[in-house]
């Protein structure tokens, strides 16, 4: 006599394991942050926040993603859709020199070095330089 077996439990231990295990869709995003924090893995729709890190010498400008100006906010926050590598960029501030009886001046980015170079006319002696009043140097050629 022949056994029969029923294929029923086995489908539905089957069944039972693919519930159990794996179900659940959420789909996992990949944020990249160039110049900032905040990225890592979110949800499809979970709200991302991100934020530049602004060297010296500088302001934020603007964040890209794909090849796009997409804010000028910083912190930025957005709806998270897809992977993507946002990147901040910035401005480097500047500062005008004014130089009086000698070259060298003009605008600068903060944080380069100037070199101030006085003109002596005749029999003159170079005294000092002098910002805002007060005394920064008695030499001739004078690099800040």
């Amino acid at each position: 006599m022949k056994r029969k077996y029923s294929k029923i439990p086995a489908i539905c231990g089957l069944l039972c394991i693919l519930i159990a295990s794996g179900c659940s869709s959420e789909t996992k995003f990949n944020i990249t942050v160039k110049n900032g924090t905040g990225g890592g893995l979110f949800e499809t729709g979970e709200t991302a926040t991100i934020t530049a890190t602004i060297p010296e010498y500088s302001t934020f400008d603007y964040w890209e993603c794909g090849g796009e100006n997409v804010s000028k906010e910083n912190p930025y926050t957005f709806s998270v859709t897809e992977d993507a590598t946002y990147t901040a960029f910035f401005k480097t501030e500047q500062a005008t020199i004014t130089v009086e009886n000698g070259t060298g001046g003009g605008t600068f980015n903060k944080g380069s070095k100037a070199t101030l170079v006085a003109d002596i006319v005749g029999s003159e002696v170079f005294d000092h330089w002098e910002c805002n009043g007060q005394e920064v140097s008695n030499k001739e050629i004078y690099s800040y």
